[in-house]
């Protein structure tokens, strides 16, 4: 996804953190490994996003925790970093994806972003980051839905 649908280039990463991290995704698992046994594991990744309207292309630090998995649904937690743009220190992107089956073939995607100021916001640019960061956010999730539904239809998911 991070290569196809959003067109991120240069990225590496670690697996998933976790004992089981090759059955990570996997419908079939075997009988010592239970869905619930994926929570808490996580993965780092960097990548280098493209320029945006406002922004040039910059280099993004994320970590990504499964904080839910199992039949009916799962859920992502990502904290990204983006120090190469304007007060990119001083803030953290806090995203949320949540995949829930609602039916043979059919799920719901349901996303949520929030800005993060540990040291607190620049002033008077917190809205305006918000902003920005909501802006890319809804594009991002946009793709991905889209490169979700494209390669359920190609496994005749659909």
């Amino acid at each position: 996804i991070l290569k196809k649908a959003l067109g991120y280039r240069d990225v590496k990463g670690t697996g998933w953190q976790h004992p089981h991290e090759d059955r990570i995704g996997h419908f079939d698992l075997p009988s010592n490994v239970r869905h619930q046994d994926f929570i808490g594991a996580s993965k780092n990744i960097s990548y280098l996003m493209p320029a945006g309207r406002l922004v040039p292309a910059n280099m993004a630090h994320e970590t990504c925790t499964i904080l839910e998995y199992n039949d009916d649904y799962f859920t992502l937690c990502m904290s990204t970093k983006t120090p190469g743009v304007p007060f990119g220190e001083r803030f953290v992107a806090r995203t949320q994806i949540t995949v829930v089956r609602t039916g043979k073939n059919s799920c719901r995607m349901l996303c949520s972003v929030e800005a993060e100021f540990p040291n607190g916001p620049p002033f008077g640019m917190k809205g305006q980051i918000k902003k920005g960061m909501k802006r890319g956010t809804v594009d991002m999730f946009d793709k991905i839905g889209s490169h979700i539904i494209n390669c359920a239809t190609s496994y005749g998911w659909c």
